[in-house]
This record gives C-alpha cells, sequence and structure tokens, in this order.
C-alpha cells in the first residue's frame, strides 16, 4: 500500500487536505484516525457541515482501527473486560499473587488503577508478562520490580482462563493477524492525522510523521 505524508505547520491546511483525501476514497471505505473522541466528534461535524451527509468510511481512534482490524481478521476475538470488570480482575490478581515488599500499597485504594495503568503502558509497548520478567531479572535488586511481574503475569493468567480480553490482547490479535495475512485488510485506505508521535504499538505497523496519510 503506498504511503503519502502531508507535512506542513498548525493552520496549514493539512485537516482540509486529509478531509479531501478520504471524501475521496468514501467508496473504498476509508478510515480516519485521530488521537481522541473529542477529535471525531470533530472530524465528523466537519465532514457534515462542509459535505453534507457522507456514506461509506469511518472516523476512530486508534483504539478502535485496532478493534476494527482484529475483528475484521481474527473472528475469534474474545469480548474485551469493561471497566469494571477489569479493576475486579486486578483486585483478583492482587490477591493471587500476594506481593510482600508491596503488601501495604496493595492494600490501599488507588493500588489497583496504578497497576492498571502500568499494565496498559506495558501492553501499549508490546511487552508480554514474560518479556517484563525478563527485564525485571536484569535489575541488580529485582524487588519491588519482581512483585509487579508477578502481578502482571497474574492478571493476564485470569483474564485468559476467563477466556476474557482486553485492549491489550485485542492489539496483538490486530498485529499478528495483519502480519500473518498482510493483504487481508484489503484496500481500505487509512488516514491518520493530529499525532505528534507514535507509540511503539503504532509504529509496529504504521509509519511516523508530523502529519500523515496513508
Amino acid at each position: 500500500m503506498a504511503i503519502e505524508l502531508i507535512v506542513g505547520p498548525p493552520n496549514s491546511g493539512r485537516a482540509d487536505a486529509v478531509l479531501k483525501r478520504f471524501r475521496d476514497a468514501l467508496d473504498r471505505d476509508p478510515v480516519l484516525v485521530v488521537p481522541t473522541g473529542d477529535d471525531v466528534a470533530a472530524f465528523e461535524r466537519q465532514l457534515c457541515e462542509r459535505g453534507g451527509a457522507s456514506l461509506g468510511g469511518s472516523i476512530a481512534t486508534f483504539g478502535a482501527l485496532t478493534a476494527q482490524i482484529a475483528r475484521s481478521l481474527a473472528p475469534r476475538l474474545a469480548p474485551e473486560l469493561t471497566v469494571s470488570e477489569r479493576q475486579g480482575l486486578l483486585r483478583a490478581a492482587i490477591a493471587r499473587a500476594q506481593p510482600r515488599r508491596l503488601r501495604r500499597s496493595a492494600a490501599r485504594p488507588g493500588f489497583a488503577p496504578a497497576l492498571d495503568a502500568l499494565i496498559a503502558e506495558l501492553q501499549a509497548a508490546l511487552i508480554s508478562p514474560a518479556g517484563f520478567a525478563a527485564i525485571v531479572a536484569e535489575l541488580e535488586d529485582p524487588g519491588y520490580e519482581s512483585e509487579l511481574a508477578a502481578l502482571y503475569a497474574a492478571y493476564v493468567e485470569l483474564r485468559d482462563a476467563g477466556r476474557r480480553g482486553d485492549r491489550g490482547s485485542t492489539l496483538e490479535a490486530a498485529i499478528a493477524a495483519l502480519r500473518a495475512d498482510p493483504e487481508g485488510w484489503g484496500d481500505r485506505p487509512v488516514l491518520l492525522y493530529g499525532f505528534d508521535d507514535l507509540t511503539r504499538r503504532r509504529s509496529s505497523w504504521s509509519t511516523r510523521s508530523d502529519g500523515r496519510a496513508r
């Protein structure tokens, strides 16, 4: 698939250029990827204001794009945990791992949300529990870190045992599906707008620039 970069300073017309390419490709069911849900709403309003109703195509966040890819190419995708279910599973993982050095911290109500944020960051960086444990093992004194690795592993074990998924597993499924079948997405154009930097999960199968369309 050809890659085209649209580069320019703020207010240089990049948004208009991306929207034009999006409209021109409506017959191919394009996806316009923007950073946040607010950006989704803003671009949808711009489409309606400038060109009336548009049939075909979708505007989504990067997480929604990976979910689309996973659903299209990996039909056996496990249903994602809700926010409350994930929090409950994290607390169950804490009870299973029984951390010692982190015992007092783990007993506090803010620990599970903080652990959730850490695991989300590791998943976004495509670091598995085994990969995190390997990194921790290289530290001189992997005390607290080893317990965090055990908590991460316990969470994933419980998640998989319940045949559920999360954004991390959806991302992994999408990337694995694309690697196994690079042509599986077909010729649907994917346009990226508004990302100043791409994380490892995005750059693993995308491209980096200041303003871009693909």
